[in-house]
């Protein structure tokens, strides 16, 4: 049954949006040989799905996106074939990961702001997780250099998205890390490092302390801004043991409505209590089976939180909480997202 789904979903993925270009080929000998992928946006990406199934939870596996250094940008998947991950991952059976690698586009950085790099980061993950069986509670983040970066950048953007931080030869770029505090985070640095030094890593890790998170910190004394710290640390079978121990919380409530029930269109009801402080519910039901995202915003349309993300199955209710706690009295907007439609919402945080 699983060879049957993974298949499904190499004929899906073909059919939804082949590969990069007429000459770029799926090696069907293996699916443990990469594959190219265009995302809905333009975005390329190797992708490695597992042939080991063991870590399998109802047909969804555990994934890893990482994301490569500033080297390897631009257009060509070759040059993360050549220099990417720092590991090789194919023909290697016994790895249990669905493997995500996206090429970053030459005019930008992973953590750039001269274009959004955080919407087209979702709707890639949006988009892969509809061709592959990626487990939504169980995506883990991680990069070095300028993905070392990216990775701790995307993770405060979207905290709700992964399931661990693992960020290798990295430093802050001026943004807090508080929003991310409720991921835990095992980082790695080099003590000599000469491009990134060890104190700018530093001094992110103290602030994310500071603001509560969890991290584990690794710092290699003869590490440099090379395989010294890269290849190490992707080579050391702890660290995806560390990975595969943390699982996304979901808090979310589920009830089945009643059998024989259809729904005309996906409902979202208004938030209660309304106005509230500091928490409050949304709940919302699809009318059929797919992907739905619930996000919070701001009135200036920037992004709060992602509530939900994840295939939601139809006539069911689901209940989200949010909690602002750390966010000021004010007018919120909720939006929920669905192949069928979109829907907004607004509600009122009172202190």
């Amino acid at each position: 049954m699983k060879l049957s789904f993974l298949k499904l979903v190499f004929a899906l993925s073909s059919l939804y949006a082949v590969c990069v270009s007429g000459d770029s080929k799926v090696d069907k000998k293996a699916a443990s040989s990469y594959i190219e992928v265009t995302d809905v946006r333009g975005y390329k990406a190797l992708v490695l799905v597992p042939t080991d199934m063991t870590e399998a939870d109802n047909g969804k596996l555990p994934t890893i996106l990482f994301l490569h250094g500033i080297g390897e940008s631009g257009s060509d998947l070759n040059l993360l074939k050549l220099n990417g991950f720092p590991r090789n991952l194919e023909g290697d059976d016994a790895f249990p990961f669905i493997f995500i690698m996206p090429q970053c586009p030459i005019y930008t950085e992973w953590y750039y702001t001269n274009v959004d790099n955080v919407t087209a980061m979702r709707t890639f993950l949006d988009d892969l997780i509809l061709r592959f069986p990626i487990d939504t509670n169980r995506i883990y983040i991680t990069g070095l250099s300028m993905g070392g970066i990216g990775s701790w950048y995307f993770t405060i953007k979207m905290p709700t998205r992964f399931a661990a931080l693992l960020p290798v030869s990295f430093r802050g770029d001026g943004w807090s890390p508080a929003p991310a505090v409720g991921v835990p985070v095992w980082a790695f640095h080099g003590a000599k490092d000469n491009v990134i030094p060890l104190a700018n890593a530093q001094a992110l890790v103290d602030q994310f302390i500071a603001s509560g998170g969890n991290i584990r910190f690794t710092i290699y004394p003869d590490g440099g801004h090379d395989g010294s710290t890269w290849t190490v640390t992707y080579n050391n079978p702890d660290v995806y043991d560390w990975m595969l121990r943390k699982r996304k919380p979901a808090p979310i409530s589920v009830v089945e409505k009643s059998e024989g029930t259809t729904l005309e269109r996906f409902l979202l009801g208004q938030n209660h209590p309304n106005p509230f402080n500091p928490v409050t519910q949304i709940t919302f039901s699809p009318n059929s089976t797919g992907l739905v995202v619930l996000t919070v915003y701001n009135m200036l349309g920037q992004t709060i939180t992602e509530l939900f993300n994840g295939v939601a199955t139809a006539n069911r209710v689901y209940t989200c909480s949010f909690d602002g706690k750390n966010m000021p009295s004010g007018i919120y907007l909720y939006v929920l997202r669905s192949e069928s439609g979109n829907e907004v919402k607004k509600m009122c945080l009172l202190k």
